[in-house]
């Protein structure tokens, strides 16, 4: 039995055409928000709290810190298991840790980190004794770490590379899709 679709789609008029293009998009719009508020709610089990480096204090010469407070959770990006922290609504408000956190340090479900430099995290313990004192303590010595990381920094500005050998293949393939919509454009002008 064949699907009558005559009924579903009005033919005829570029308005109905316009009205279908955005019900469409409305409809896919809601399903991709859906299945994305689906996979965070599935893989962000993790509280996380971070306590993000600030300059030092004028006054007491101390180092002042930004605590931000987010969702943890573990994804597998490019073969490789991180520990992604999202602290805001946008895509570009989360820390992606490669060194996933030690589960004895974690308290409950929450993870703490201190960052060292720029892109440097630590995971930390928190110790809080009866008299009301907070002690924040890194788990493991970053010394290594640091080091490989700011290596890295420096290769990667070291790294000389041409503009047009890194975005050439895409503009390249956009102007070709355009090229090709202006040319069916002129071939249904003509044949219609």
């Amino acid at each position: 039995m064949a699907i009558d679709l005559s009924s579903i789609i009005p033919s005829g008029s570029f308005g109905s055409t316009i009205t279908i293009i955005l019900w469409g998009t409305l409809v896919i719009g809601l399903v991709t928000m859906g299945a994305v508020m689906a996979r965070n709610k599935i893989k962000y089990v993790y509280t996380a709290k971070v306590y993000k480096r600030r300059q030092n204090d004028f006054q007491t010469n101390a180092p002042a810190s930004k605590i931000i407070y987010g969702k943890a959770g573990y994804f597998m990006v490019k073969g490789r298991i991180i520990f992604r922290i999202k602290y805001g609504p946008m895509p570009w408000q989360r820390i992606e840790i490669k060194k996933i956190p030690d589960p004895k340090y974690m308290q409950d479900t929450e993870v703490t980190y201190i960052q060292l430099q720029k892109d440097n995290y630590v995971q930390a313990k928190t110790h809080i004794d009866w008299k009301g004192n907070f002690d924040l303590k890194p788990v493991e010595d970053d010394v290594k770490y640091g080091a490989q990381q700011d290596m890295n920094e420096k290769q990667a500005v070291l790294q000389i590379e041409s503009k047009w050998q890194k975005y050439g293949p895409a503009m390249g393939l956009t102007l070709l899709f355009m090229a090709g919509i202006i040319a069916m454009y002129f071939v249904s002008q003509t044949c219609g």
